[in-house]
């Protein structure tokens, strides 16, 4: 085990180094050994992050252990035996270790949730982080901190590390390259930039595009980009063409998107990362050390003759999407793994970096939404009119839902009565009584929760005679949230689709949201109607 020379566990080394990440990079290609890197990252994460000790871990893969290569800072005191971390299932590190994923641990005041908490009180640690480092497609090893204060990492601390052992994985992988210290390493100044930038980014439109450019840059290849839906289903996106590429990228994409999932999603059910794959007519004992390995042609037969390889873009299980690259007609068989290898590391660096801008954006876009859904209620409020509120309420609630079809439907003992819509073909209908009650109500009235009906063609309960509303509409998948004023149903807000929709938790929070404008509206009117009455 490596025990770094500087002192303070907190404090800048004695050497400075650049604040950029990739200043970082370059520093980490210059380093010869592991533990060099080790201090690189080490001297990085010091500057960015308060902690007590850090320490490093090699995996290894044969007997499930953690070796620590290298520590700084507090000392543990544990006897040389911990020098091997366990990784089972109660251990801190199975997670990371089995999983890929980052933990951040708070030590309970009493009683162990993970092994170990109890000498972890005893030497006052209040907090351990856990990153898996994670290269060549598998998990190497670990970044282990500790921090005495009981609130010193936060969600900011795991993404910060996590970028940092991402980083590392790919320079721990690009040193077991062959040609590494050789001058001809791909990872060399622009591999470096891009990976920067990857990490950098403030868009996805970004991410993708660095990804494209220094794919295309270090490795000639042609390259076909995937999404995948939470249903595990891939569609082909777009492509960048490589040079002395003549393949027909779009018409391939479109053929080969059915077959991603049973290649990339295969271990993901187990609780597992998804699975990488390369596809070459001449099988090479370099290339299946890499990734599983196939016949070209059992992916497509317009690849004959060329080598691809399948990327997923995930972070840790959750995958966003593929990319397989192409190299068509002869490739260089020495340069081929390293240009896998590259392939394998920008993969690695752009689908935690996606995945991150994705939350950052349904954040934005969460905040937005409520803060619209407040201004919505303070309008309503202030609106005299109650049928200029339900106006108002349907038409923003169609702009920030992009539904078809909103509307409200009051309710009453024996008929409804629609009061306002917007997307609708036909208003003729509202201010109305219709004698029928729906069904759906009464679902709504016995669970005080929302009714969803995946589709109205398919569903029995709805006929021409009890909603000609939607049946004149054309609406299929729809949403009937309750309305609750002094616990009371008084109407429901209708949200549909004229085409199949799956409504998702985060759609349903925000359409009660909307619902609870409605409320407003109806308790608003109450009163002013009392007040008219008592003058």
């Amino acid at each position: 085990m490596i025990t770094s020379q500087y002192s303070s566990p907190q404090g800048a080394s004695p050497e400075p180094r650049s604040y950029r990440l990739l200043d970082v990079l370059r520093s980490l290609e210059q380093e010869a050994h592991p533990a060099g890197m080790y201090a690189v990252i080490d001297d990085a994460l010091s500057r960015r992050i308060l902690f007590d000790r850090i320490a490093f871990g090699r995996l290894d893969q044969a007997t499930r252990r953690i070796t620590v290569e290298y520590e700084r800072g507090v000392s543990l005191g544990f006897p040389a035996r911990y020098e091997t971390l366990p990784t089972y299932a109660t251990s801190l590190f199975n997670t990371a270790v089995e999983h890929g994923k980052t933990v951040l641990h708070h030590v309970p005041d009493a009683g162990e949730l993970r092994d170990g908490d109890a000498v972890r009180r005893k030497l006052g640690i209040r907090q351990a982080l856990v990153s898996p480092i994670t290269a060549n497609g598998e998990v190497s090893g670990i970044i282990l901190l500790n921090s005495l204060a009981p609130s010193g990492f936060t969600d900011s601390t795991i993404t910060t590390v996590e970028t940092f052992a991402r980083v590392l994985g790919m320079a721990l992988a690009a040193r077991q390259s062959p040609s590494y210290g050789t001058g001809t390493m791909h990872a060399s100044e622009t591999l470096a930039i891009t990976l920067a930038r990857i990490a950098l980014a403030e868009t996805v439109d970004e991410v993708i595009d660095h990804l494209y450019h220094g794919i295309v840059t270090t490795t000639g290849a042609s390259i076909l980009r995937f999404s995948r839906s939470p249903e595990g289903a891939y569609a082909f996106e777009d492509a960048r063409q490589g040079p002395d590429c003549h393949l027909d990228l779009w018409q391939t994409g479109r053929a080969i998107a059915g077959r991603l999932h049973g290649l990339i999603d295969a271990n993901v059910a187990f609780g597992a990362i998804p699975q990488r794959a390369i596809f070459a007519d001449r099988h090479s004992s370099d290339l299946d050390a890499l990734a599983q390995l196939h016949d070209a042609g059992t992916l497509d037969k317009r690849l004959h003759g060329a080598v691809a390889a399948a990327t997923p873009l995930h972070a840790a299980r959750d995958v966003l999407g593929a990319l397989v690259t192409v190299w068509p007609g002869p490739t260089v068989d020495t340069t081929l793994p390293d240009h896998i290898r590259t392939v394998f590391s920008f993969g690695d660096l752009a689908g935690p970096a996606i995945h991150r801008l994705i939350l950052l954006q349904r954040l934005e876009q969460r905040v937005a939404e409520i803060d619209t859904i407040r201004r919505l209620t303070d309008s309503v409020a202030r609106t005299p009119r109650y049928h200029d509120a339900l106006d108002i309420i349907c038409r923003t609630s169609h702009l920030i839902t992009g539904f078809d079809f909103v509307a409200v439907l009051e309710t009453a003992t024996d008929h409804l009565t629609w009061r306002a819509v917007a997307g609708a073909r036909d208003t003729s209908y509202l201010n109305q009584r219709h004698p029928a009650r729906h069904r759906a109500i009464a679902r709504i009235e016995q669970s005080d929760e929302e009714v969803i009906i995946p589709d109205v063609h398919r569903d029995p309960e709805f006929t021409p005679e009890l909603m000609p509303v939607h049946r004149a509409e054309g609406l299929r998948s729809t949403a009937l949230i309750p309305v609750y004023v002094n616990a009371r149903l008084r109407a429901a807000m209708v949200f549909a689709s004229r085409q199949l929709h799956t409504y998702t938790e985060s759609e349903l929070a925000v359409l009660h949201s909307l619902a609870a404008t409605v409320a407003t509206a109806i308790a608003s009117d109450d009163a002013r109607l009392r007040q008219t009455s008592n003058t």
